[in-house]
């Protein structure tokens, strides 16, 4: 290494910075040759070693980032009919499986029953049977904050023989930093067409005018991929299911990773599982 000599100049102090001053082998004081080539060798040394250490750990957050960005969401109609004990033994089943889970028909259960609150918020209403029908329960770990919640309407039954459809929402941030909005709702069965165009209406709605990106999962009663309803050229989300259940979802920040469904246990459906990254 050569150093070159500083020139003689009147010496302007230079403003204070923070922390010890840089050492380089320009600037070390005299000694001898052998010494100060080990110095030299040193420097040189330890300067590599700090680049590794930086280097790591710049790839170790960008892995942590990748990891906390995967979202395992599930869809799940727990059927109505099933009491208390058959719906815990079906949501032990896959709830190791699932980060964020969109349940269906839990109008009478009371979902905080089956979840340890420690490790999961749940966000079902239960001051009505209507409003406890469709909930969202997410696993806290994956979360940073929770933004905003509620209930937006999704059809009254005009006479009909069913409850008022509502379709629970949260918005949330992830750890790595996104906001997305989810939600659960539970589409009339085909035998009320005019139920089904009115919710799919108020649906498209709520989808325009969510601030944030959109991931809504549930029991559509009609066939998700088929999209029949239009809700993919109406609101531009992309459409994954298994059957009637399944999911719409902003694709430009929810990317989808893939689908399944998981064992069926005592409800008349299936749970349908999709891994998404999310950022």
């Amino acid at each position: 290494m050569i150093c070159h000599p500083t020139p003689s100049v009147s010496i302007v102090p230079r403003p204070y910075t923070y922390g010890p001053p840089m050492v380089s082998a320009c600037n070390l004081p005299r000694m001898p040759r052998k010494i100060h080539r080990f110095v030299v060798a040193l420097i040189a040394l330890l300067t590599a070693l700090g680049l590794a250490v930086g280097l790591g750990q710049s790839a170790h957050a960008e892995v942590g980032a990748e990891v906390a960005a995967k979202l395992r969401v599930v869809t799940a109609n727990v059927n109505f009919g099933n009491g208390p004990a058959k719906v815990r033994e079906d949501i032990k089943r896959y709830r190791p499986k699932a980060d964020v889970i969109l349940f269906q028909e839990v109008k009478n259960v009371d979902l905080k029953n089956f979840f340890n609150l420690d490790n999961w918020k749940v966000l079902q209403n239960t001051s009505s049977k209507a409003k406890a029908g469709s909930a969202v329960v997410y696993r806290k770990s994956v979360v940073s904050k929770q933004v905003n919640r509620g209930l937006h309407i999704g059809t009254r039954p005009h006479g009909k023989d069913m409850l008022t459809r509502w379709i629970n929402w949260v918005d949330v941030k992830l750890v790595n930093g996104t906001v997305v909005r989810l939600a659960s709702l539970h589409m009339p069965p085909a035998r009320y067409p005019g139920l089904q165009d009115n919710m799919v209406r108020n649906t498209v709605d709520f989808i325009k005018k969510s601030p944030h990106p959109v991931l809504v999962g549930g029991d559509w009663n009609f066939k998700v991929n088929n999209d029949p309803k239009n809700i993919t050229g109406k609101t531009g989300l992309k459409a994954r299911g298994k059957g009637i259940d399944g999911f719409y979802f902003a694709a430009k920040t929810v990317k989808f990773v893939n689908i399944k469904r998981l064992a069926k246990g005592n409800s008349d459906h299936h749970p349908v599982r999709m891994v998404v990254k999310v950022g």
